[in-house]
């Protein structure tokens, strides 16, 4: 097993995970066409503060022997399974550490850490994200039923793009 762990986003470190959603908002806008401010900035870097004052809102650092590589957001924003509990808000690994198992085993990890009903939603044009997500909730869903829903217009992305919905239940 890989040495992959999940560690809270302290406050003092927001800046480490900012930088670390500019990366990620740069790669997304492949996919969703948003663009920077006047700034250089991305609008999403200035929305981090709810993860850290919200109930039910958590950020997480990914970290593979002692580095961190990436991060999950988890919150409960629902667009589509609406009885869910908790949705992956964002996911991200650095290029360097993909393929490597190490966002599986974060994904199951922090799936595992909140029980409950998920809801993870994908833009269309991102084929990589559909496979990996499809491939954890397989996993940590079992033989217990997990829903996904393409074309889903009450997830609609910046860009028009209707997104595809995966909706499953942890609860061991």
């Amino acid at each position: 097993m890989l040495n992959v762990k999940l560690t809270l986003v302290e406050e003092s470190k927001k800046l480490v995970l900012r930088n670390l959603v500019k990366m990620y908002c740069y790669e997304w806008s492949q996919y969703n066409g948003i663009d920077i401010d006047q700034n250089g900035d991305y609008v999403f870097e200035h929305d981090l503060d709810r993860f850290f004052i919200n109930e039910n809102h958590y950020a997480y650092f990914i970290c593979f022997e002692d580095n961190v590589v990436g991060f999950v957001l988890v919150d409960t924003d629902i667009d589509y399974y609406k009885e869910s509990n908790y949705a992956v808000s964002e996911f991200f690994v650095l290029s360097k550490y993909r393929k490597l198992g190490i966002g599986k085993q974060a994904a199951i990890d922090v799936l595992k850490r909140h029980k409950g009903k998920w809801e993870i939603k994908m833009h269309p044009k991102n084929g990589e994200s559909i496979e990996f997500w499809k491939r954890v909730v397989v996993e940590i869903a079992k033989d217990r039923n997990y829903k996904m829903e393409e074309g889903c217009k009450e997830a609609k992305y910046i860009d028009g793009s209707l997104g595809t919905v995966i909706g499953f239940e942890t609860t061991d």
